[in-house]
């Protein structure tokens, strides 16, 4: 018997758009040398539009 939980992995979909970009902006906060190019907002049409692919 695991200690572990079970995970279960899926394709991201148009509803998990906002907590990816908000994690994506996190995480890109997180990193001094990085420029911050876009706006949280273009970060979230980039996830919900581009790289969701239910969103296609």
């Amino acid at each position: 018997m695991s200690s572990f939980p079970e995970i279960l992995l899926r394709p991201a979909a148009s509803l998990d758009a906002a907590a990816i970009a908000q994690m994506m902006r996190a995480s890109l906060n997180a990193l001094d040398w990085m420029p911050l190019l876009h706006t949280p907002e273009e970060d979230l049409f980039f996830v919900r539009d581009i790289a969701c692919p239910s969103s296609r």
